[in-house]
């Protein structure tokens, strides 16, 4: 069922493209009041774009009524074929791609921070691009989230991972920071 109210897919990471052709999505917050509209959720799209997945917190109306919304970071997808995505509400859950499981249907759940923008992620290693606190890099080994360190607290871009490091921006200052 559509939304009637908002519900669009607009995280800055954009799409992730998975085996097969498969897109996931963050979609903002929706409907405040029942029937769930598929708003804040990852949502899968066949190649065709026809919805073949969803996944929403348990906390679905009470995100949507307060803006606290999966549509602000996009999705990680993981070798290990999951998906860890965080929301407004800076709870991480870790998903299985190929059955997204529904309203709560989350493999694991995790407060990590309020995250926007596009994450970065080496391994079983994902960086978080934290609203405010600094990134956050977050381990994921088997159905088991682990936060493994918080970068500055003034860097709040969307990271990267190359040349032995994770870069990352100060926007407000200029400033690019190299963390190892």
């Amino acid at each position: 069922m559509p939304s009637s109210h908002h519900a669009g897919i607009w995280a800055p990471g954009g799409p992730v493209i998975g085996p097969g052709g498969t897109l996931y999505v963050g979609v903002g917050n929706g409907d405040v009041r029942p029937p769930y509209d598929d708003s804040d959720s990852v949502t899968a799209l066949s190649p065709s774009l026809h919805r073949i997945g969803v996944f929403a917190p348990a906390s679905w109306m009470a995100d949507n009524r307060n803006d606290l919304d999966l549509g602000s970071l996009a999705p990680v997808l993981l070798r290990s074929g999951q998906l860890l995505t965080v929301g407004k509400r800076g709870m991480g859950y870790l998903l299985t791609a190929r059955h997204l499981g529904g309203i709560g249907g989350q493999v694991a759940e995790l407060r990590i921070c309020a995250a926007f923008g596009g994450a970065a992620s080496l391994g079983r290693t994902v960086v978080i691009p934290c609203g405010s606190g600094g990134p956050t890099a977050v381990a994921v080994s088997g159905g088991q989230l682990r936060v493994l360190w918080r970068g500055p607290a003034a860097a709040t871009g969307s990271p990267v991972i190359g040349g032995g490091g994770v870069w990352i921006t100060d926007n407000q200052a200029g400033v690019l920071y190299r963390l190892s």
